[in-house]
């Protein structure tokens, strides 16, 4: 009885799997570029700004696009976050990030994830992500953008 119970199990967890082989990409391009730009955005040692960011995290198995949110960043630290869609001011949270913040966690998904596509657009001018896109593991989509820099 037992066994059945595990096979039971086994194959209900496996409902859904695919033999498709996913070939992740080789990224030291990108982040060689990431690693440019970085190196551009700290030349202008800019510690004070606003800008409005998007993070959009999706997978396979759903999930909702978040809102852009307006973050101020005074002395390298975020001191607010304005949401437009609701015309309020929020708590400021870990999920909001400085320039620097997004640029290491893009490093941190390009080492440690298994990437199977990527666009990376960087400001000219300063260097930061103005729009970045992966798609890991063939299914995740992960979009970072920043746009109304001042």
């Amino acid at each position: 009885m037992k066994n059945t119970i595990m096979i039971f199990l086994f194959a209900s967890l496996c409902i859904g799997c695919t033999a498709e082989e996913i070939t992740c990409l080789d990224t030291s391009e990108a982040l060689r570029d990431l690693a440019n730009n970085r190196a551009l955005w700290e030349s202008h040692a800019i510690t004070n700004y606003s800008m409005t960011y998007r993070d959009s995290n999706t997978s396979c198995t759903g999930g909702d696009p978040l809102a852009p949110v307006v973050i101020t960043v005074s002395n390298n630290v975020v001191t607010s976050v304005y949401h437009p869609s609701t015309g309020s001011y929020g708590v400021v949270s870990d999920s909001d990030p400085t320039i620097d913040e997004v640029f290491d966690k893009i490093e941190t998904q390009l080492t440690d994830s298994c990437i199977t596509e990527y666009l990376g657009i960087f400001d000219e001018q300063y260097g930061f992500p103005a729009w970045f896109s992966m798609v890991i593991d063939n299914c995740d989509t992960d979009i970072e953008g920043i746009s109304d820099f001042q």
